[in-house]
């Protein structure tokens, strides 16, 4: 689960500590558990 939108070295973040971007990311960008949640809220969506 991601507690947060950050990029803090932490597992619950959703975006990679290296990141610096404030929006546009990609899946390159995102953690793992960043990616599962982007990729669970596609699944809503159709």
């Amino acid at each position: 689960m991601n507690w947060s939108l950050s990029n803090k070295s932490e597992t619950a973040s959703a975006i990679q500590s290296s990141c610096s971007k404030t929006s546009g990311w990609t899946s390159s960008d995102l953690t793992e558990s960043g990616n599962l949640v982007v990729e669970h809220f596609k699944t809503l969506s159709r």
